[in-house]
């Protein structure tokens, strides 16, 4: 095998990297713009619930999460993701969405290697999680999602490349000082690449093994916490001698405050739940024992023990199955209709959630709603979801709206009125998204005859709009009109 040098690694890194469109191949938008979110910005929140929403794939397993038995808060089922965020909060919330956008990368086809080093990400994350919990500390979901982050220069490498990935294992292990370097050298230069061009925050950067340079954007105890667990990880996942084990060990009573006996509930915690997200992970964990840890001497004379036996088998999560288009409707009126008559959710969380109502409960191909201008001169797009909401955010023409059919019948009527885009944006959003042949519900929100705003659902030409559908429509309009007039009430 031809050894690789430091021009052949430098020159594998912008074809590790980009795609023909200049991006990462490997990283979806819905994890880059996760990535991006900060709990301490306006609107983060909202944000968050958006991102989600946005990803029909993500919605169902991020609730399903949500009711596991693990994060349920209280004793009913959480059916929304803008409740979700509501009564989790934000890092929960967004360490699970990160979750399952990180273990989506992870195909069907992928290597035993790539398992293997997604195993052990997830692994490391989830002992970090436990382990503050176990120590009481406030920031578990956090050090969860800056754990996947650690190794987030060997998930790229070893899912776009797993030759390469094992040729850069095999240089790290290697007797000579260079080619260790060099192999160091070359992951450290795809941290970095991947930092700057996915504009990862400095605050989840610090902890990637590579980006040092960013180390001290994050709390020193928190990185010395995932530094730990990673080290632990790589301890069970492998065979290595009772010597690290006992180092390890006392690191965590030394910097952590954890006894032997909390680490190692910790580590069976972290197995389970890591096993739990994929078949592929639980293959690779089931033979993890861990009550041998337990048994081994913090001090002992068999330097090449292995810390691996023959274990039962985790077993996989319950399925969980699909939803009556009708049913689920349902359970999302019941469940914006309680918040709203408990009066617990702000007007802007109101209207988040009647859009995921709508948008999962109705299916169109895509809802925007609008909210008009103080002069009500102006209509904006407050919030957009579905295949072509980019374009309709972009495209969007509300100046003088109520000059325009068939958004003026709808005022008029207060009622649902069907049209098209053509009457209410402008003609370049046709010719972009393909959009002409859609029919668009325009349907208004007023107050006493104060004209609010307005949900625009566009449904493709196969199908059918019935009363039925323009009803479930008008229901989740006229409990967006109750909220806001019990605001204006003072209730």
């Amino acid at each position: 095998m031809k050894e690789l040098t430091r021009k052949d690694l430098d020159a594998l890194i912008p074809r590790l990297l980009d795609d023909h469109q200049g991006e990462i191949p490997c990283m979806s938008s819905t994890l880059r713009r996760l990535s991006a979110l900060n709990a301490e910005s306006d609107g983060s929140m909202q944000e968050l619930a958006e991102i989600i929403l946005e990803d029909y794939g993500l919605i169902n397993r991020v609730l399903q999460v949500v009711n596991s038995s693990y994060y349920r808060r209280l004793n009913r089922e959480v059916t929304t993701v803008t409740q979700a965020v509501i009564l989790l909060g934000f890092d929960t919330v967004k360490s699970i969405a990160m979750d399952m956008a990180i273990l989506d990368l992870l195909s069907p086809d992928s290597s035993r290697t790539a398992v293997h080093v997604m195993t052990q990400a997830f692994l490391t994350a989830h002992l970090a999680q436990a382990a503050e919990e176990q120590t009481g500390g406030q920031a578990p979901e956090g050090l969860f999602v800056a754990s996947l982050y650690r190794p987030l220069a060997r998930i790229v490498t070893v899912l776009q490349d797993s030759e390469l990935y094992e040729k850069i294992v095999s240089m790290e292990r290697h007797g000579d000082k260079t080619r260790r370097q060099l192999a160091r050298h070359f992951l450290r230069s795809v941290g970095y690449a991947l930092a700057e061009r996915w504009s990862i925050p400095p605050r989840l950067a610090g902890f990637m093994t590579c980006c040092r340079q960013f180390s001290g954007s994050v709390p020193a105890r928190d990185l010395n916490l995932v530094q730990a667990a990673s080290r632990l990880s790589s301890l069970v996942m492998g065979k290595n001698n009772q010597l690290a084990f006992s180092k390890i060990v006392k690191r965590f009573k030394s910097d952590f405050g954890l006894e032997k006996e909390q680490l190692l509930k910790a580590l069976k915690e972290a197995i389970s739940r890591a096993a739990d997200k994929s078949p592929a992970f639980s293959a690779l964990l089931k033979n993890i024992h861990i009550d041998n840890l337990l048994s081994l001497p913090v001090h002992g004379e068999h330097a090449d023990r292995t810390v691996q036996a023959p274990g039962p088998a985790l077993e996989d999560p319950p399925a969980t199955q699909p939803y009556d288009r009708d049913e689920l409707f349902l359970d999302l009126l019941n469940q914006i209709t309680g918040a709203i008559l408990e009066n617990r959710l702000s007007i802007d969380q109101v209207l988040l959630l009647a859009v995921e109502v709508l948008r999962r409960g109705i299916d169109p191909a895509n809802i925007a709603l609008c909210l008009f201008t103080p002069d009500r001169k102006n209509l904006m797009v407050r919030y957009a979801l579905g295949k072509h909401a980019g374009i309709i955010r972009k495209h969007f023409q509300g100046s003088n709206p109520l000059e325009r059919p068939p958004l003026n019948a709808a005022f008029q009527k207060d009622s649902e009125v069907m049209g098209t885009w053509h009457h209410l944006i402008a003609p370049e959003c046709l010719k972009e998204g393909s959009m002409d042949a859609n029919a668009v519900c325009a349907s208004p929100v007023r107050i006493r005859n104060l004209a609010l705003g307005c949900f625009l659902l566009d449904f493709t030409p196969s199908r059918e709009i019935n009363g039925k559908l323009l009803k479930k429509i008008a229901q989740i309009r006229r409990l967006v009109v109750l909220s806001a007039l019990q605001r204006m009430q003072g209730r």
